[in-house]
């Protein structure tokens, strides 16, 4: 991931209430660190949990923690993240592939596999990668400007 894309997505992040601690006098790390924190857990290469914890400083149960608020937050910006492109959004994306050749193409789709460091304990065969590794498979359909759909 881009430093850019890193800060977009930690800015969009938080707005999110679940980065915002209930209990004042003990408040959460801030939203840059439990990104990284999720980034590192469930894509770094040659990354376990106790060398994870070692680098970070922080306990196991922080960083489920910070994994499970930025996936819970990542869901909560679904709705406005994921959508069909309005008529309007579709001539003008048709209009700019055209121009490469494809007249009627309204979106790209592009995809990668995420490797996960450990086989999750429930249905561990449907992670199995062509590479005989655990992984997700994740595709985005976007617009001519990158707009995720």
């Amino acid at each position: 991931m881009s430093k850019l894309v890193f800060d977009l997505l930690t800015t969009r992040l938080s707005h999110n209430p679940r980065f915002t601690s209930a209990n004042k006098s003990k408040p959460q790390k801030p939203v840059d660190v439990q990104l990284a924190t999720f980034l590192m857990f469930n894509g770094g290469t040659n990354t376990n949990c106790d060398s994870l914890l070692l680098r970070l400083g922080v306990s196991k149960g922080s960083v489920i923690n910070y994994c499970d608020r930025v996936v819970a937050a990542v869901e909560d910006m679904r709705e406005e993240i994921i959508r069909w492109p309005t008529d309007a959004e579709k001539r003008e994306t048709k209009a700019h592939f055209a121009k490469f050749g494809f007249p009627d193409c309204v979106s790209v789709v592009d995809g990668c596999l995420i490797p996960l460091l450990y086989w999750p304990t429930d249905d561990p065969m449907a992670y199995r990668t062509c590479q005989k590794s655990a992984g997700i498979n994740i595709q985005v359909t976007c617009d001519h400007n990158a707009t995720s759909m």
